[in-house]
């Protein structure tokens, strides 16, 4: 899987596209921060999620899919 990232300036938020080695979108994925559930998006049908309203701080990034 292939994640590409941005960082929002300021508005601690971060989007993302998942895409596979075909680079085509991976829709249904969970994202998330480890030790934080409260906090997730699901990639839409272009691979695209965003995680909002973060904390500052290094974090770990989990990406679950089923199948």
């Amino acid at each position: 899987m292939l994640m590409l990232l941005c960082f929002g300036a300021g508005a601690q938020e971060l989007k993302g596209k998942l895409t596979d080695h075909s680079n085509l979108p991976v829709t249904g994925a969970t994202v998330f921060f480890a030790g934080d559930t409260t906090r997730f998006s699901i990639s839409d049908s272009t691979g695209l999620f965003t995680l909002q309203d973060l904390m500052e701080g290094r974090k770990i990034l989990v990406i679950r899919k089923e199948g």
